[in-house]
């Protein structure tokens, strides 16, 4: 079975939903935690406050443009921590610019995904890059 938990880091609710279901496509037996800006990612990463309780993600993905603390703030602090250095990270971005997929390279991301208003390619898209990220793991006991 494949299961991984996942936190999607996004400011646009729209965005979030169609992560959420592309995930259930992708990844359908895995928990998908939301928070909607930077500030949150980071509490929820550190397991602070609200997120005290949190599992910590197999995975993160991370929109490029937040408006608090951008992607690449984010990034560059998970980069920097020890105990989070190794989470991969996918920069999910509306953004197809060159120089900001060669600065999330940079960083340290493990992949960059295009969001597309298509569903099925977005999800492919998806697919793809996060597939390799996904392990197997027995189901948790009820």
């Amino acid at each position: 079975m494949i299961r991984a938990n996942i936190l999607v880091v996004d400011d646009d609710p729209v965005a979030r939903k169609l992560m959420s279901r592309a995930l259930k496509r992708v990844a359908a037996d895995s928990r998908v935690d939301l928070t909607s800006d930077g500030r949150s990612a980071l509490a929820f990463l550190a397991r602070e406050g609200l997120y005290s309780s949190a599992p910590p993600p197999d995975l993160l993905l991370l929109d490029w443009n937040l408006p608090d603390h951008h992607g690449s703030e984010v990034l560059a602090r998970v980069r920097q921590s020890s105990a989070l250095r190794d989470l991969p990270v996918v920069i999910v971005s509306g953004s197809d610019a060159p120089e900001d997929m060669e600065k999330a390279r940079t960083l340290g991301s493990n992949g960059y995904v295009v969001k597309h208003a298509d569903f099925a390619r977005f999800t492919e898209a998806l697919r793809a890059i996060i597939e390799p990220y996904l392990v197997p793991r027995e189901p948790e006991a009820a």
